[in-house]
């Protein structure tokens, strides 16, 4: 037992640099894909990409849901793997046409670690789970192009410290933020026949020295329709700032009922300023219900 710890705590730090970026692509498709049903659209391929943001709300009194899975798997250095799978929930209320806010919350974040010791070829593996932070989310509608085809929203959102730690062989790793972050931004949505395009710009600004630099969240998408329940999306998603991680994927959307939509999409690192990949791959899958 000394010695797995021993080994686990000789990666300890290279797990803890690579799980941020790591949980962050996990969490992709938290908020756009959550309120994805509002802005009075019809067709899945009508409404909002999955991964990123976009400008439409909902209408006055309109309720969404959410609940989506995410799974992120990489790898530190050429001795540990690491998985982590995040669920999430979310609930969205449109206070007024321009006006849509709500809450979205990790309830369960779980890490499993593979070690090899390099000296003995021992393999080891650790799980660890608790729950995830808590974030308070806004948007406002700034406005709409005169043929109502291209609309524009101001983003703000407030993200709690609940997140507890995982022990993974005596090696304590954070399951989300050290202290309060805040998040505010802009997004830009354009509708054409059976498409629509959608760009966002998020200023994060933790107010934790631990939680890093602030940094620019960006975001762009399109999203075709090829029938009036299945739309496809293709998007680029970047985190610019001391550290620069582009990713990207396609995704799918279907629209089971009225009211119901399922996601599925994937996630791929496409670059990064780090020397050590923060992941391999990530897939979603989520269900949004309402609006």
């Amino acid at each position: 037992m000394h010695n797995k710890r021993k080994i686990f705590g000789w990666f300890a730090a290279g797990v803890v640099a690579a799980l941020s970026p790591a949980m962050a692509s996990a969490q992709a498709g938290a908020v756009g894909a959550a309120v994805a049903v509002g802005g009075g659209v019809e067709n899945a391929h009508s409404s909002a990409p999955i991964q990123s943001e976009h400008a439409l709300t909902l209408g006055t009194g309109r309720t969404a849901f959410t609940v989506h899975a995410g799974l992120t798997s990489g790898s530190v250095g050429s001795n540990a793997s690491f998985e982590v799978i995040q669920t999430l929930i979310g609930g969205f209320y449109g206070v007024s046409d321009d006006l849509t806010i709500g809450a979205i919350l990790f309830p369960v974040t779980n890490i499993s670690l593979d070690v090899t010791d390099p000296t003995s070829g021992a393999s080891f593996s650790e799980s660890g789970s608790g729950v995830g932070d808590l974030s308070l989310y806004g948007k406002y509608a700034l406005g709409e192009s005169a043929d109502g085809r291209t609309s524009f929203a101001a983003i703000a959102s407030l993200e709690l410290p609940t997140a507890g730690t995982a022990d993974l062989g005596g090696t304590p790793i954070s399951l989300g933020l050290d202290g309060v972050a805040i998040g505010i931004g802009g997004a830009v949505s354009h509708r054409a026949n059976s498409s629509s395009f959608h760009g966002s710009a998020q200023l994060a600004i933790p107010t934790s020295d631990l939680d890093g630099d602030a940094f620019v969240r960006l975001g762009g998408a399109a999203v075709f329709g090829v029938s009036d329940r299945v739309g496809l999306s293709g998007e680029v998603l970047a985190n610019v700032g001391s550290e620069t991680q582009f990713t990207g994927g396609p995704g799918v959307r279907f629209q089971a009922s009225d009211n119901v939509f399922l996601d599925v999409a994937a996630l791929f690192l496409l670059g990064s300023s780090i020397s050590e990949d923060p992941f391999d791959y990530g897939l979603v899958v989520g269900l949004n219900i309402g609006g």
